[in-house]
């Protein structure tokens, strides 16, 4: 009994991990795809959505309890994550990465991001309904063989490449130097 729940517990933290693993990097990740690409619709829509839809899977759970814990523990540590990445300068380097001497995004650089956060944090919030429903509304029984492989390998191993292509961006990113302040 005490096995099972510690188990439990282990996949619940996994899972928030998972989530925010999935969400956090995304926006970066989706603003350097949207500047190196000429088409912004289809980093304003395409690489949100499959965000939403990888999230959502992250959250499905077993029970309606576990779900919500996921999403309870998805917060703080997406601050975590996010709060490291933004003091790391994570975002300014990769652009002077990819654009030499860009500086500092301008103000409508600053929006264009911000409207991509906004529609990725839509999309992930309608994949976190969507998992929640499915663990509250779903059949126990057909829940458990309905994504056993999506959730259970695809999904921490996404993780672990999207954990591993930020690490190996942050080391091979030259430190960005403030012109001003």
């Amino acid at each position: 009994m005490r096995s099972d729940m510690r188990s439990t517990a282990g996949r619940v933290i996994l899972g928030a991990v998972e989530m925010a693993v999935l969400f956090v990097p995304a926006v970066f990740l989706n603003v350097l795809l949207s500047w190196c690409m000429d088409d912004l619709m289809w980093s304003m829509l395409l690489f949100p959505m499959m965000g939403g839809v990888l999230t959502g899977f992250a959250v499905f759970s077993e029970t309606l309890k576990q779900a919500l814990f996921k999403v309870l523990l998805f917060i703080p540590v997406t601050l975590i994550f996010w709060f490291y990445l933004v003091k790391m300068e994570f975002y300014i380097r990769a652009l002077n990465w990819v654009f030499e001497d860009y500086g500092e995004p301008s103000a409508g650089g600053n929006f264009a991001t911000f409207i991509l956060l906004m529609a990725t944090v839509f999309f992930n919030f309608i994949g976190v309904a969507v998992g929640i429903s499915m663990a509250y509304f779903g059949d126990p029984g057909k829940n458990k063989t309905a994504f056993p492989t999506l959730r259970r390998i695809i999904i921490p191993v996404l993780c672990g490449l999207i954990l591993a292509a930020v690490l190996i961006l942050s080391i091979g990113m030259p430190q960005y130097v403030r012109v001003y302040g």
